[in-house]
C-alpha cells in the first residue's frame, strides 16, 4: 500500500488586465453609477417651466410623468449594473447600453433634460468602443446575489421617496424636513390612504402614486433574482460536452477522481488541443476544478494554462482540488501555490495479501467483523426460504 499525496492549489497568477483597461473599466464604472443616481434625482424634481411649456404642446402630461418614472428605474438598473461592468460580464454591457438608451429619451421627454441626457449619451459611446474587453459570462444565480438586489431595491426606493418629498415639498400641503421625508415615504408601505399625504399639484399627485409603481418594479426584480437559483435549475453543460467528457476520462483517466468528473453539476473546459478536459464548477468569483486535467501527459500544462486563461476572461479566480504530486512542477511555473490538505491510500491488488506480520493488524480487524456478522446472524436467522441447503445462514452484503 502506498501513500500519495493529494494537495489543493490556488492561483497566484495576476489578472493580464493592461493598466489602461483596468483605468477605463473604473471610469464606466464609476460614470454608470453616476448616471444612476442623476437618473434618480432628475426623476424627482420637475422640469425647467419654459422646456415644459414646449412640451406640453407635442407630449400630454401623462407621457412626460412617464418619462420621469422611466429615469428612475433605468436609473435603479443602472446601478446595479455597475459592479457587473467592473468585472466584464457580457450580459451586463448589453443590459446598460440598452438601459443607456431608455435613460436618454427618458430625459427629453419628461422636461427636455439634455443636460442629463449628454451624461448618458458620453457613457454610451464610450461603451460602445469598448465591447471586446466584456466577455466574461454571467455568475450562476445564487441566493446571495438575491438578497444583495433585495436590500438595493429597498434603499433605492427609500432613496427615491425621501428625496421626493424631500425637494417637492412644494408639491404638498405638508413641508417635509428630511427625517419627516423618511418617514413619509416608510408609512407608505404600510397605509392604504398615503398615510394623510395631501398632494396640491398634478405632479405631487403623480410622484405619490410614484413611489408605488418604483416600488412595486424593483421589489419584483429583487424577487425575481432571489428565487432564480430555484427556478433556473438547467445542466451547466450540453449534452455534446458530456459526451466528450466522457470519452476523454474512459480513455485516461487514471485516478480515483475521474469517474467524479461526469457527474451532473460539472461544467467542463477543453484544452486548445481538444485532448484533454478539466472538470469545474464555478462558485461567486472562483471556478474549482477537480483533480488535474484529464488527458495526454504531454497535453497537461497546455491545457491548465488554457483554463487560468479562460478563467481571467470570465473574471474567475481559477483552483485545483485533489491534483496528483507529479504535476506540481507546473503549476508551481503557472503561478499557482500549493496547500497540502491530505494524503490518499492507493492499495496495489495485485500485490496486496492479509498474511504475514505487515498485515497483522487489519487481518484481526477482518477477523472480528466476519464474527461479530455470524453472531448475529445467529442471533437473527432470515425466513427458512433464504435459508441455504446445509441449514446454514446466508450472508448477504
Amino acid at each position: 500500500m502506498s501513500d500519495t499525496t493529494a494537495p489543493s492549489t490556488m492561483s497566484a497568477t495576476p489578472k493580464p488586465n493592461l493598466p489602461q483597461r483596468a483605468i477605463g473599466l473604473w471610469i464606466v464604472t464609476v460614470w454608470i453609477a453616476a448616471v444612476g443616481i442623476t437618473n434618480l434625482l432628475s426623476a424627482v424634481t420637475p422640469g425647467v417651466s419654459e422646456r415644459m411649456e414646449w412640451l406640453r404642446a407635442i407630449f400630454p402630461f401623462e407621457v412626460s410623468a412617464g418619462g420621469n418614472l422611466f429615469a428612475a428605474l433605468s436609473g435603479f438598473f443602472l446601478l446595479s449594473l455597475a459592479t457587473n461592468l467592473l468585472r466584464r460580464k457580457r450580459l451586463a454591457w448589453w443590459l446598460a447600453v440598452f438601459l443607456l438608451g431608455i435613460s436618454l429619451s427618458s430625459h427629453l421627454v419628461k422636461g427636455l433634460d439634455y443636460e442629463e441626457g449628454l451624461l448618458s449619451l458620453g457613457l454610451f459611446v464610450l461603451l460602445l468602443p469598448m465591447r471586446h474587453q466584456f466577455t466574461a459570462q454571467s455568475d450562476r444565480p445564487s441566493i446571495a446575489q438575491g438578497v444583495r438586489v433585495l436590500i438595493g431595491a429597498l434603499l433605492f426606493t427609500l432613496a427615491y421617496g425621501t428625496a421626493g418629498f424631500f425637494l417637492l415639498d412644494q408639491e404638498f400641503s405638508t413641508r417635509f424636513n428630511f427625517w419627516q421625508a423618511i418617514g413619509q415615504t416608510l408609512a407608505m408601505f404600510f397605509t392604504l390612504d398615503q398615510a394623510g399625504l395631501e398632494p396640491t399639484t398634478r405632479f405631487g399627485r403623480f410622484f405619490a402614486t410614484s413611489i408605488y409603481l418604483v416600488g412595486a418594479s424593483t421589489l419584483s426584480y429583487a424577487l425575481w433574482m432571489l428565487w432564480r437559483p430555484v427556478i433556473l435549475r438547467g445542466i451547466p453543460a450540453t449534452d455534446e460536452e458530456r459526451q466528450r467528457a466522457k470519452a476523454i476520462v474512459q480513455r485516461y483517466g487514471r485516478s480515483s477522481l475521474a469517474h467524479l468528473t461526469l457527474l451532473s453539476d460539472k461544467s467542463y473546459y477543453f484544452s486548445p488541443s481538444g485532448e484533454s478536459v478539466i472538470a469545474y464548477v464555478p462558485k461567486g468569483r472562483g471556478a474549482v476544478a477537480l483533480g488535474d486535467p484529464i488527458g495526454p501527459e504531454t497535453d497537461v500544462t497546455p491545457a491548465i494554462a488554457g483554463f487560468v486563461r479562460f478563467c481571467h476572461r470570465n473574471d474567475w479566480h481559477p483552483a485545483f482540488y485533489q491534483t496528483h504530486p507529479d504535476y506540481l512542477d507546473q503549476y508551481h511555473r503557472l503561478g499557482f501555490k500549493s496547500v497540502k490538505i491530505g494524503e490518499e491510500a492507493i492499495v496495489d491488488l495485485q500485490r496486496f495479501t492479509l498474511q504475514g506480520k505487515a498485515g497483522r493488524n487489519l487481518r484481526n480487524a477482518v477477523n472480528r467483523l466476519t464474527k461479530y456478522r455470524h453472531l448475529k446472524c445467529l442471533r437473527q436467522p432470515i425466513p427458512k426460504h433464504r435459508e441455504s441447503k446445509t441449514g446454514e445462514c446466508e450472508f448477504r452484503g
